[in-house]
């Protein structure tokens, strides 16, 4: 299974909507600005590497020919690996719409504090942006090849007319 374009551009919005929300009533209520902290990219690349590492295991291990290079992987574990790539994605799209958010509410106030706090959310963007954009290669890498029907040993039904 795989991750629509519709699920992922729901949790954006969301990402965004309560982005936009939980961020006005905490500046409201006199409190700081609900940004991700600028080591959140460095947790993103803690999190998306192995996911990366595993991927390219599960798609070696997807084709016959490379199989032997893959060792100790089983179709659970890369049913697992599949599993957190998608969680990485749908994690990365919500948290990309709500960074966006955040950086929309501190644009307006660039001319008055400066680009040191817009540097640090930049950082965090960056991060959440990497979860979403790595989940999905993850994902990708995890994909089987389609059936092999007629025995060619290319992976990919022949059309026939």
């Amino acid at each position: 299974m795989s991750l629509s374009l519709r699920l992922l551009a729901l949790l954006f919005g969301l990402g965004v909507a309560a982005g936009s929300a939980l961020n006005l009533a905490s500046v409201w209520a006199g409190g700081r600005e609900l940004a991700l902290p600028a080591s959140f990219l460095a947790l993103a690349l803690v999190l998306l590497l192995p996911a990366l590492y595993f991927a390219r295991k599960v798609s070696r291990f997807a084709r016959p020919a490379t199989r032997a290079r893959a060792k100790n992987m089983t179709p659970l574990f890369a049913a697992r690996i599949l599993a957190y790539a998608q969680a990485l994605a749908l994690g990365g799209a919500g948290l990309t719409g709500w960074q966006l958010a955040v950086m929309v509410y501190q644009l307006g106030l660039l001319p008055v504090r400066g680009g040191a706090e817009m540097v640090w959310s930049l950082l965090g963007l960056l991060g959440s942006a990497l979860l979403l954009g790595g989940g999905l290669l993850a994902e990708h890498w995890c994909k089987l090849p389609p059936e092999d029907k007629e025995g060619t040993g290319l992976g990919e039904p022949s059309v026939s007319s």
